[in-house]
């Protein structure tokens, strides 16, 4: 009787098991074909009701949206689609965020299309696989007009402090091209203002002795900055091998530094978008195993024998880094238009930088390729940070401990955000609407029950303080917990019994 049951529950959680990761029970969970939204979601007249006010008129009763750049856009769109009036601040002058002030005029998206698009509203089939930069902008300038994001929409409007006041939050604005200063109160606040600007920038001996120019990929917008120039990019990510391969057509000459090794992943295979190849179904092990065979039959992994001496073995395992892809740098290294090397080791002063291997070259400009810091000023007084540096965050978006804060775009996923930022955003609306039913914060109550899951780099299987994230795991989860929220009152119950709410797990700074 017992291996009878034994049996029972075996077969049992293998065809849950299945069930997960085939998507037969969550088959909106593919990214690639989660069905498009229809607006509107309500009349007409149930929508001028809602949306009657104006930008900062009956603030009380709204959610400000913090930043209109990617994750921004996308919460606009769920709010308006769940009917909860906001105001949307951007501190530029044009939406977009890294789109439209941080990337070149020349770059395209190396996710898909189909794999990049926010799910309630599909990229025009017109477009390419791969959009460029112009195409983007163009993309989230309709979202806008789709979901009437624009009659709320503030630019060249900076947030520079937010303050709690009893249950509401005072949030102080700089308008640009007044220079005025004025305060207003907000029902809630949602930050999305990215972890794309805040440049991380290494510090070599010597450097201060370039007599060179020296800036960040963020800082590169044409090709004529390379022109008639030595250039050397530090750095072998995307934005690396992307500012290289410009160099090696458009300067003098172009040089590349890496530290380690990389996987090179072409941008397509057999004419499909390599991200495409990455099914829901594929748990991590398997995702590694066919496209570690992809890679040997298209680039090779023996790079230092098959391209250049100078090219590192990988010294991690697929997916543990974030991807670069790229299908033209191990071209041009072929070609001899691009140089690899190993990392800095020092500026020697005039022009001159030496590596580790004892090899000197002479260059004009240095790129530095290197990152950005995870930097979120307006979270620093309520909450603390991990071990990495991130905000401590119950579900990696709501704050601890206070109502109807929330941050949103955290993660990095390995490929295309769209879709993840579409789910995660409708579970975040959905919190908002449920949040009047519970007396504790919803994200205390959800983290209660199911676990903190502050950001983590090492659980999302990084070997870096990158948070990578596999983008069909997290659309399930962030499915499954939208369905969790409306078992509000159920979970706080719970959540009361086993951790007992009020959470007190960290001590937040009061203000």
């Amino acid at each position: 009787m017992f291996l009878f049951l034994l049996f029972l529950l075996t077969a049992l959680l293998t065809i849950v098991w299945i069930i997960y990761w085939t998507d037969l029970l969550f088959y909106w969970s593919d990214p690639m074909i989660c069905p498009p939204s229809v607006f509107p979601w309500y009349t007409k007249d149930k929508y001028n009701e809602i949306f009657k006010d104006k930008p900062f008129e009956n603030t009380e009763n709204k959610f400000l949206v913090v930043g209109c750049g990617f994750s921004g856009i996308s919460v606009s769109g769920s709010l308006t689609r769940n009917g909860i009036p906001f105001d949307v601040v951007e501190s530029q002058e044009h939406i977009g965020g890294n789109w439209f002030s941080g990337v070149y005029e020349t770059v395209h998206i190396i996710s898909s299309k189909k794999t990049t698009e926010l799910k309630d509203f599909p990229m025009p089939e017109d477009y390419p696989d791969f959009p460029s930069a112009k195409q983007m902008l163009n993309y989230f300038e309709n979202y806008c007009k789709y979901f009437r994001i624009n009659e709320r929409l503030t630019l060249n409007c900076e947030v520079i402090s937010l303050d709690k006041i009893n249950d509401k939050f005072e949030v102080t604005f700089k308008f640009k091209k007044t220079n005025e200063i004025k305060k207003f109160i907000y029902k809630g606040v949602i930050i999305n203002n990215g972890h794309h600007w805040d440049r991380r920038m290494p510090k070599y001996e010597g450097q201060d002795n370039f007599t060179g120019e020296i800036i960040h990929s963020k800082d590169y917008h044409h090709p004529k900055q390379l022109e008639n120039k030595r250039v050397l990019v530090i750095g072998a990510g995307n934005s690396g091998c992307d500012v290289s391969v410009e160099a090696a057509r458009f300067a003098l000459s172009s040089d590349i530094s890496m530290r380690r090794g990389y996987f090179f992943i072409p941008r397509t295979i057999m004419g499909i978008p390599i991200v495409e190849l990455m099914k829901s179904w594929m748990p991590m092990f398997l995702q590694r195993l066919v496209f570690i065979n992809l890679l040997r039959l298209t680039t090779g992994l023996n790079y230092s024998k098959v391209y250049h001496p100078n090219l590192q073995l990988p010294d991690h395992l697929l997916f543990e880094h974030h991807p670069t892809i790229n299908s033209e740098l191990l071209q041009f290294i072929k070609l001899g238009k691009i140089i690899p090397h190993h990392d800095v080791k020092r500026f020697l002063g005039d022009k001159k930088i030496e590596f580790n291997d004892g090899s000197i070259i002479e260059v004009d400009l240095v790129v530095f390729c290197t990152g950005y810091k995870t930097t979120i000023p307006l979270l620093d007084k309520f909450t603390k940070k991990t071990s990495e540096g991130y905000p401590q965050l119950f579900l990696t978006i709501g704050v601890p401990n206070i109502k109807y804060l929330y941050f949103m775009g955290i993660g990095q996923p390995r490929y295309g955000a769209g879709p993840l930022l579409t789910s995660a955003s409708e579970m975040l609306a959905r919190c908002i609407k449920e949040q009047d039913n519970v007396k504790y914060p919803i994200f205390d109550v959800l983290a209660s029950v199911i676990g903190t899951h502050f950001p983590n780099a090492k659980r999302s299987n990084s070997k870096t303080n990158d948070i990578l994230i596999d983008p069909h795991v997290i659309w399930k989860h962030t499915r499954i917990v939208t369905w969790l929220v409306g078992k509000s009152k159920l979970l706080e119950t719970i959540g009361k019994t086993i951790v007992k709410l009020p959470f007190k797990l960290i001590d937040n700074k009061e203000n």
